[in-house]
């Protein structure tokens, strides 16, 4: 009586720690599924900026020209600018051209934190050639404002210069973001690899 007591009790735990099991499965399944939602929507963040950005870099590209041109500004100048546009626009598209939110995290994670890590490196080391693009820029279009001198052009001066700084800020500050993201999503990455 005694052992059938201790074999029924014995069935009951084993029961409860199957029961257990199941819902510690279940719960590392639901987790698993935020954190992948998680880094999609973070990844998603991250292109709809960029997508944004290329917008407006293609919409600048025609009015820009006419403005410069309407300016007095080179033609050289104005096809310099537009082909510097059309260079970072590239750039932009090449560095993201696989990072799609909807499909990047369904692969295996390896592929997606390489992916991501890529996206990073690309970054770091975008920077210093658009700083020195953007710097060479601004100095051309200052000489060629200086050239051109008169009132209207001094004032497209400030205006420009004004743009230019608080241009470099929201761009430096989207350039952080997207970093931030990346170790953010290859954090979550990592806790998901050591799950696994």
């Amino acid at each position: 009586m005694e052992k059938n007591k201790d074999n029924i009790e014995l069935e009951e735990m084993k029961a409860q720690f199957s029961l257990l099991g199941e819902k510690l499965k279940d719960q590392k399944i639901v987790n698993d599924s935020l954190l992948k939602q998680s880094m999609k929507n973070k990844l998603s963040e991250i292109n709809r900026k960029v997508i944004t950005s290329i917008v407006a870099a293609i919409f600048v590209l025609p009015f820009g020209s006419v403005a410069f041109i309407s300016y007095g500004l080179s033609v050289e100048f104005v096809i310099a600018t537009d082909v510097f546009v059309a260079f970072c626009v590239a750039a932009t598209i090449y560095m993201h051209r696989k990072l799609r939110a909807d499909s990047l995290f369904d692969s295996d994670l390896v592929s997606a934190s390489r992916e991501i890590q890529l996206l990073k490196r690309n970054y770091i080391r975008w920077l210093p050639i658009g700083l020195t693009l953007v710097i060479l820029w601004f100095v051309w279009l200052v000489i060629e404002g200086l050239s051109i001198g008169g009132e209207e052009m001094y004032a497209f001066m400030i205006g420009g210069s004004v743009g230019f700084v608080i241009g470099g800020f929201f761009g430096l500050r989207q350039h952080r973001k997207v970093l931030r993201r990346a170790d953010e999503i290859l954090k979550e990455i990592d806790i998901l690899q050591r799950g696994e």
